[in-house]
């Protein structure tokens, strides 16, 4: 596609090539933002873990600390919740929390290896 200037001056061209990297690197930062929380362009999610730890790390201990709470009362009450079906309803507490944890991780990974910034499993 040709592209003028205002005097309708053929200043250069966008190719094929241009685009699909645009829309490669548009996607990925759309997959970052889902999965991770990474907004600025350009950033290596692999080189930023310990700044998106941080901001993770409240919301994962108070997960961990309720999934600790859950399977205690669970092993510890195994009499009631059989005559109380409803404290049942704790339990997907803890199947819930490690689904997300494990969606976000693995969509971080594909999308690592999809962009080459993971080319292996020893780049870890």
């Amino acid at each position: 596609m040709p592209v003028g200037n205002r005097e309708q001056r053929l200043v250069s061209i966008i190719t094929v090539d241009d685009v699909i990297d645009i829309l490669q690197q548009e996607t990925t930062e759309d997959i970052y933002t889902l999965g991770g929380g990474l907004q600025s362009e350009g950033d290596n999610y692999f080189q930023m873990l310990l700044e998106i730890a941080r901001n993770r790390v409240v919301w994962l201990l108070v997960l961990l600390i309720t999934n600790t709470i859950t399977g205690t009362i669970i092993k510890s009450q195994e009499d009631i919740l059989a005559k109380v079906v409803t404290l049942t309803a704790f339990i997907p507490l803890l199947t819930g929390t490690s689904a997300n944890v494990s969606a976000q991780s693995s969509t971080v990974v594909i999308s690592g290896m999809n962009t080459d910034e993971i080319r292996s499993l020893g780049a870890f």
